[in-house]
């Protein structure tokens, strides 16, 4: 049973004649439409896989982020952030979602960086008032 628009190959669209040289853009993954001036200019301004100038992200930012999702993906964990810090369950979520965003500021990373010395100062304060 043949159809009646057997010249057009989809659904009756009709057939595009291409140049050889369009079809060799198209078998290229090119916009076949485009002019050869305009595959230059493109063709400097494509990002190839692998080739990305990417920063690569800190060990402690990997951590922090890595924290962050785990508070966040339990709530006790999160319950006990809050109440060690003094904070409401939703102020304690935002501030770990920023964490989590990369949005922590500098002046809250110092200030957490300068109660975990002082964590550390003391407890190794106790230990030697400990061993004596």
């Amino acid at each position: 049973m043949a159809s009646s628009n057997s010249g057009t190959p989809h659904y009756g669209l009709p057939r595009a004649d291409f140049t050889p040289q369009q079809r060799d853009q198209q078998a290229r993954g090119k916009d076949p439409y485009s002019t050869s001036s305009d595959d230059s200019s493109e063709e400097q301004c494509r990002v190839r896989p692998g080739q990305a100038n990417v920063p690569a992200e800190s060990f402690e930012d990997r951590e922090r982020r890595g924290w962050a999702m785990a508070v966040l993906d339990n709530p006790e964990l999160l319950l006990m952030y809050a109440q060690s810090s003094n904070d409401s369950v939703p102020a304690q979520r935002y501030k770990v979602m920023r964490a989590l965003c990369g949005l922590e500021d500098e002046a809250a990373r110092a200030q957490r960086l300068a109660a975990g010395r002082r964590i550390l100062q003391s407890s190794r304060a106790a230990g030697d008032a400990a061993g004596r």
